[in-house]
């Protein structure tokens, strides 16, 4: 769907390809969180806090906060 990183010379690029394997990975890891006992609340808590602890590591090391 996007083989622009593996050469500088290759420019192939399929958007809608490209999303389509985006989603497969989510719906991979999502399973994978399901088959662990997870449920999506808690998975959406989760990314909820560490999407948090990121913004506020940016913001410190930017100098912003």
């Amino acid at each position: 769907a996007d083989k622009r990183w593996k050469n500088f010379r290759n420019k192939q690029y399929d958007e809608n390809a490209k999303l389509d394997e985006i989603v497969d990975c989510f719906i991979v890891l999502m399973n994978v969180a399901m088959f662990s006992g997870f449920a999506g609340q808690q998975v959406a808590l989760a990314i909820d806090r560490k999407l948090d602890n990121i913004f506020d590591r940016v913001e410190a090391e930017s100098g912003c906060a």
